[in-house]
């Protein structure tokens, strides 16, 4: 991404968008991710959506050179994003 275009929460109005769909289009009641715990910008953006964080999964993913990493399991139940959007 062209470094002049972040930090202005298009990415965050895109995963609003995103979880909209999945509660008011596809039905679902939950919705979950895993992220790696050192991509504190996804995380910052998918938390000020709404997503918990629910338990870090260790050493749940491999990576191409051989080494285990986290992952940090988050959830978001459509209850609390309607509650939010009150």
């Amino acid at each position: 991404m062209d470094s002049k275009f972040r930090s202005e929460a298009y990415g965050t109005d895109a995963l609003g968008l995103a979880v909209d769909y999945v509660f008011n289009n596809l039905k679902l009641l939950l919705a979950g991710l895993t992220v790696f715990p050192s991509n504190t910008r996804a995380i910052k953006a998918y938390t000020k959506v709404g997503f918990k964080n629910v338990e870090v999964l260790e050493k749940s993913w491999t990576m191409p050179s051989g080494e285990q990493m986290d992952m940090i399991l988050m959830e978001l139940k459509k209850d609390d994003w309607i509650a939010a959007q009150l």
